[in-house]
């Protein structure tokens, strides 16, 4: 029983070792392989256990600092397998790990003895063995708490796998410390009971490692959803662009057509009619192609682009700008986002619709006195209809256009009655100092709905 307490709590030591050098240190070295580091860590355990035998005639404080020692220096050479930039990190490291050991240790003979107080007094293997698979329990727990929090600082892991991984260690430690006293003072009653109390022990190494690639699906399949919205991103930029690129051939034909009309007129000397069409064409120019013309880069270029999507796609586009652009308060970059996001979310929710529902887009951007406001209206989207990449890619825009409205001390607002209304609307602070003022004294400034009204 000692051998195969020795072989159990010793496999304990290798994942756990490896569990938190991976959490802490996350790279091992290009030229060490993962075998020939199993193989490390299997000729550690080997020492360690050599050298417990060995010691066993040491004194109580001659024991305790040479086992310091003898494992300090085993987790340093660990440590030199993994790409480590500074030299105490290697240190701190061992001296931590070891110290998650000492408290696994501590713990499991204070909890064990608080609650069997009867025996201890008595001392045998059993006994021993349970301290020890009680231990190696709690110094796995503790690592799996430093592993889940280094991997929440690189990616965040979803609460109920949290909860899974803690749950089946904190069981088995809650079943091993509530054994009865009988069981561990009767040879024939533990040696039925301890197959059960190993297994419990590969069942938390199995747990681990099944949740730990569950996890890690996860994240290749969040990955791939990111891949799948950006596909569809560029998708529609693209269509965006062709729309665009046809409208400027069509923009040049006409042109050109204009030019050979100017031609021939100047020829002949015909200048009173030559500037009658000219007026005529600049007008039917400007109504024909340029569907929005405020001055402001941004916004003229996405309405004038969706204004093409739309007529493509049969939604008529409505829109009202009242802008003067030498008040929008935000960067053009930031501007595009919110724009971007309010459009893409409008087109693609009329594009979800069943052909029997009108489809539209209704637009106001207008600079007020106090603001720069965003209304987008389109239809709701009937139960049933909404496809499967509007439900997964509809947050991602939104929350974009959520956090760019905090950052500028504004408001984004949705409201879903007769139509779906995406509402945004920016402070326009008189000078810079003040936009500046405004972000210091009151950075969590929110607008309603009524005061837009209002203003």
């Amino acid at each position: 029983m000692i051998i195969i307490t020795n072989i159990i709590t010793g496999i304990f030591d290798i994942i756990s070792i490896k569990l938190f050098y991976d959490s802490v240190f996350r790279k091992l070295k290009p030229q060490i392989s993962n075998n020939f580091f199993y193989c490390l860590l299997l000729l550690k355990q080997t020492i360690s256990t050599i050298y417990m035998f060995a010691s066993s005639g040491y004194t109580s404080i001659t024991k305790i600092l040479s086992s310091f020692l003898v494992s300090f220096i085993l987790y340093y050479m660990i440590s030199l397998c993994y790409e480590v930039p500074l030299l105490r990190y290697r240190f701190f490291a061992a001296f931590f790990f070891y110290t998650l050991g000492a408290i696994a240790e501590l713990l499991s003979a204070l909890v064990f003895f608080t609650i069997n107080p009867q025996i201890k007094t008595i001392s045998n293997t059993y006994i021993d063995t349970m301290i020890s698979f009680v231990s190696c329990i709690i110094w796995f727990l503790l690592v799996i708490i430093i592993a889940t929090y280094k991997r929440n600082q690189v990616r965040t892991v979803p609460v109920k796998y949290t909860l899974l991984l803690f749950l089946t260690p904190a069981s088995t430690i809650m079943i091993m410390i509530c054994i009865p006293p009988s069981m561990l003072t009767t040879e024939g009653v533990f040696a039925s009971f301890f197959p059960f109390l190993a297994c419990l022990l590969v069942i938390n190494i199995l747990n681990y490692y099944l949740l730990d690639s569950v996890l890690d699906n996860h994240e290749k399949d969040k990955k791939i959803k990111t891949i799948e919205r950006q596909l569809n991103e560029q998708e529609e930029k693209y269509d965006q662009l062709s729309e665009a690129y046809k409208q400027t051939r069509r923009i040049i034909h006409d042109v050109k057509q204009h030019n050979n009309y100017v031609i021939g007129c100047l020829e002949k000397g015909q200048y009173k009619d030559l500037a009658d069409t000219l007026r005529t064409n600049i007008k039917e120019i400007e109504d024909k192609y340029i569907f929005s013309n405020t001055g402001n880069l941004v916004i003229d270029t996405f309405v004038n682009n969706f204004a093409a999507t739309c007529k493509k796609y049969d939604i008529d586009f409505n829109v009202e700008l009242t802008v003067d652009c030498d008040r929008v308060p935000i960067p053009d970059y930031d501007l595009c986002i919110i724009i971007g996001n309010l459009f893409d979310n409008c087109l693609n929710a009329n594009n979800s619709l069943p052909d029997n529902i009108k489809k539209y887009m209704n637009v106001k951007i207008a600079t007020t006195k106090k603001f720069l406001a965003i209304q987008i209206k389109n239809p709701i989207i009937p139960d049933g209809y909404r496809s499967e990449k509007d439900k997964l890619y509809h947050g991602y825009g939104l929350e974009n256009v959520r956090l760019l409205c905090e950052k500028y001390c504004g408001l984004y607002n949705c409201q879903h009655n007769e139509d779906y209304c995406s509402t945004v609307a920016i402070p326009i602070p008189r000078t810079e100092s003040e936009l500046r003022l405004q972000r210091e004294t009151e950075p969590g400034l929110k607008y309603n709905i009524k005061m837009l009204k209002d203003d």
